[in-house]
């Protein structure tokens, strides 16, 4: 169950690279912004920056509605346009209830941000957006993993990690996402959240669940964005169902007595 795209099927422009063999289900795109390309040793789409024009492949996930589910993909970014541009969306029209990477770029370095709104309606300043604690570097691929897990039918944590590109190294998780305006600007007293501590306090984000069942990578033509003819480019897409379970405590090496006094020893 899920669903898995390395744009393998052919390189160029036509509907046939683009939708990896037909795996993409809907493409929707100004000419000219999207193809398939071979670069640092992978074979990614390649999404062009030209100011306000929209390009996006969507998918459907395969995950059934309110099930926990893992989406990784790698992510590289070369564009400058210091426009929120949304890049990877669960659904380009319903991205209020989860943005994978929204991204902020200059001639220095980007951001990527991530963004759960606390409710269907209501944008919550400012743990509404959250990002990595250092700028990413252009001209480099990152390894991204994102973990939705259902806390109910419509509540959910959301627990990133972004790696290097082999996907070894874990470069940033729930413990270094920081809230936006990291401490200035405070939610319930505290101006230091980061995503592990927001959800170790009991708080999660309310959402859609049926719009989550999509994926979308793209742009969805960001009002203000900078016709930079820069780009970006998406790799090695995965997404699965996933099933999770409270771990199962380890006890010390010992012999241990049970109130009914049966006897359990632990190498």
């Amino acid at each position: 169950m899920g669903f898995t795209s390395n744009w393998r099927t052919a390189l160029g422009t036509s509907d046939v690279a683009l939708t990896d063999g037909g795996k993409w289900t809907a493409l929707q795109f100004s000419p000219g912004l999207l193809s398939v390309v071979d670069l640092a040793g992978r074979r990614c789409l390649k999404v062009d920056q030209h100011g306000e024009h929209s390009a996006n492949l969507t998918t459907p996930t395969g995950v059934p509605v309110s099930q926990d589910f893992r989406v990784a993909f790698s992510f590289r970014n070369d564009d400058t346009s210091a426009a929120g541009d949304h890049c990877i969306t669960p659904d380009i029209y319903h991205y209020t209830n989860l943005t994978y990477i929204r991204k902020y770029s200059s001639s220095a370095g980007w951001r990527s941000v991530m963004a759960v709104f606390m409710d269907d309606a209501h944008f919550q300043y400012p743990v509404s957006y959250w990002e990595p604690s250092a700028p990413l570097q252009h001209g480099r691929f990152y390894r991204y993993t994102f973990d939705v897990q259902f806390v109910d039918a419509t509540h959910i944590c959301v627990h990133p990690t972004i790696a290097d590109e082999s996907g070894g190294a874990v470069l940033f998780d729930g413990s270094t996402f920081q809230q936006q305006d990291i401490g200035h600007s405070s939610f319930q007293g505290r101006s230091d959240w980061t995503l592990a501590a927001f959800y170790a306090a009991g708080h999660s984000f309310l959402v859609d669940p049926q719009w989550l069942t999509t994926f979308g990578v793209g742009n969805n033509g960001q009002a203000g964005a900078a016709n930079t003819g820069l780009s970006w480019y998406v790799a090695d897409v995965q997404i699965e169902a996933l099933s999770v379970t409270a771990p199962i405590p380890t006890l010390p090496s010992g012999t241990y007595t049970v109130p009914a006094g049966t006897r359990i020893v632990i190498p």
